[in-house]
């Protein structure tokens, strides 16, 4: 993401207003939450094959024509429904500039290495819906420590964790001179190796 898109902290706000956001599975759950969130920025928001029909025909609505629907012009592109629909019969007609991974595993590695080099930047899954499992952990601390946390805390917080992992999965991307997701499993595989050699495999 070029410097008018993004700061050290995350997207620039303000940067969302206007631009066109096409989100798929937008019926419920982090689907209908991206669309809520991009419409609040102020972005036209196109729900497509919203997540109504019964997932087969979800499916076939979304892969028809080899996934071409994915290949609608637009600024943001957000596949929240299934995995494995961005693919090589498909990726190099991507027109996004961005593609935030709501859901799991949309986007096949080999699509993924086409993205790259068309300079899409793609927000991946491991850190694009790491909000749920996030605010999983807070009901658990929540739990064990006897809290109970406002809404807007829970909010505060959890945005406070996603600006700061946005931001180390961008440094690590650039250290290393590759995209979002290969600095994500740098950053990752680099923390497990730090704790494994601080604490041992058995402590």
């Amino acid at each position: 993401m070029s410097e008018s898109r993004s700061d050290a902290k995350g997207p620039v706000r303000g940067y969302f207003k206007g631009k066109s956001v096409i989100v798929t599975g937008a019926s419920s759950g982090i689907g209908y939450d991206a669309a809520l969130a991009f419409g609040e920025q102020g972005a036209n928001v196109t729900l497509l094959a919203r997540r109504t029909a019964p997932m087969e025909e979800l499916a076939a609505k979304i892969m028809k024509g080899g996934g071409k629907a994915l290949a609608l012009k637009c600024d943001v592109l957000v596949p929240a429904a299934l995995e494995n629909v961005i693919t090589l019969a498909n990726a190099d007609q991507i027109k996004a500039r961005v593609i935030v991974e709501a859901a799991n595993g949309p986007t096949t590695p080999h699509a993924d290495e086409v993205l790259h080099r068309k300079g899409v930047y793609v927000v991946p899954d491991i850190l694009a819906n790491a909000g749920g499992v996030t605010v999983s952990y807070f009901e658990w601390v929540q739990n064990q420590q006897g809290y109970a946390w406002t809404e807007s805390e829970v909010n505060a917080r959890l945005e406070a964790i996603m600006r700061r992992s946005f931001a180390e999965v961008a440094t690590s991307a650039q250290k290393h001179r590759t995209h979002l997701r290969h600095g994500a499993y740098t950053l990752a595989v680099g923390r497990v190796a730090e704790a494994t050699a601080t604490r041992g495999l058995f402590p």
